[in-house]
């Protein structure tokens, strides 16, 4: 489609790969539930969930190495029923924000819950590293059950100090290792 108006000319190109290319593109679009829980300035408490940012050494470039740690507890999710799509998955979104500069980080993935042994524990924990420049910078965490409809969000404001700064590491106890 062309148009002309007032010395201007406007071009239109048609999509690339037609309906099958539109058809995966709505397939891999997030939910529209959890686009609002990213956007969302509440916290939701269908799945308990949460989040903590610990910020680790300076890397080449200015940028530094965070570690984005996630814990949620599925036990309140119906057990799947064979055949229902999404059954026995999480759907995991990160989004890291640069607040100066707007810049977002984001991961989407499908999460398999499978069977806990007996006397497992209940909360789950998942680990994603992220690149920020220096700054203050936010992590909005939502997971999913599509089959299900639960959905939990947590948000974490974090700082970023430059690299050449002196300053101290958050310790990190825990009763086991990996």
């Amino acid at each position: 489609i062309k148009t002309a108006k007032g010395g201007c000319t406007v071009s239109v190109e048609p999509a690339k790969g037609g309906k099958k290319a539109q058809k995966n593109a709505q397939k891999n679009a997030p939910d529209p539930r959890v686009v609002r829980a990213l956007d969302s300035a509440h916290d939701a408490t269908g799945i308990p969930l949460r989040a903590i940012a610990y910020v680790f050494e300076p890397l080449p470039k200015g940028a530094t190495r965070v570690l984005v740690a996630v814990e949620f507890d599925p036990s309140g999710i119906a057990p799947p029923s064979k055949g229902a799509e999404g059954a026995g998955k999480l759907a995991l979104s990160v989004v890291a924000t640069h607040r100066d500069t707007g810049t977002e980080y984001r991961f989407d993935q499908m999460l398999g819950l499978g069977d806990a042994p007996a006397g497992a524990p209940r909360w789950r924990q998942v680990a994603r590293e992220i690149e920020m420049p220096p700054g203050v910078g936010q992590v909005r965490v939502v997971v999913h059950d599509p089959a299900g409809g639960a959905l939990g969000s947590v948000r974490q404001r974090f700082e970023v100090p430059p690299g050449e700064a002196f300053r101290l590491g958050t310790p990190i106890l825990t009763d086991h290792a990996e």
